[in-house]
């Protein structure tokens, strides 16, 4: 494992030894080289506890090994992908597709008083629930979803009235 400091922050930094020589990407955004590992001097940990788990090898019919991950990710496309220097690129915005940016929005106008809409809801359903009482009772039945939907229709209107 090889340790070294960030360029610019100067945060401590680790790299596996296979990548000496390459470049590494900081938490700040820098890039920093890797030191190679002869150059590490005394700072480098000599027995590192830790080791990058080794790619499973098996045996063909003539018995010699094959390295599938090898043959998966060959040589040349793991050394271009590592030493590309990818920058952070923000998001581009609508505009890079050619829609038109988004006007700001205007904040709504703080509305105080009463709400008319819900008002008209609780009397619509005070004046439903007052019908159909009657209506059934002069047909000698009782309901007692009427006064329930009365009471809704009131507290409709009491809460449309004392809106904040």
């Amino acid at each position: 494992m090889i340790v070294f400091s960030c360029v610019e922050c100067g945060q401590s930094l680790q790299a596996l030894e296979s990548n000496a020589g390459k470049k590494a990407r900081c938490k700040c955004g820098a890039v920093s080289p890797i030191p190679l590992a002869s150059s590490m001097g005394s700072n480098a940990p000599s027995d590192s506890a830790w080791a990058p788990p080794a790619s499973p090898a098996y045996a063909t019919a003539d018995g010699n090994p094959v390295d599938y991950q090898a043959e998966r990710f060959p040589a040349s496309s793991a050394a271009k992908f590592d030493e590309m220097d990818l920058p952070a690129t923000p998001v581009p915005s609508s505009a890079a597709y050619g829609a038109p940016a988004a006007a700001p929005v205007a904040a709504a106008p703080a509305t105080t008083g009463p709400d008319l809409t819900a008002v008209l809801w609780g009397v619509g359903l005070m004046i439903l629930s007052v019908v159909w009482f009657f209506g059934a009772l002069a047909a000698g039945r009782i309901f007692f979803y009427p006064p329930i939907l009365f009471i809704i229709g009131l507290f409709k209107v009491i809460t449309g009235l004392f809106r904040k």
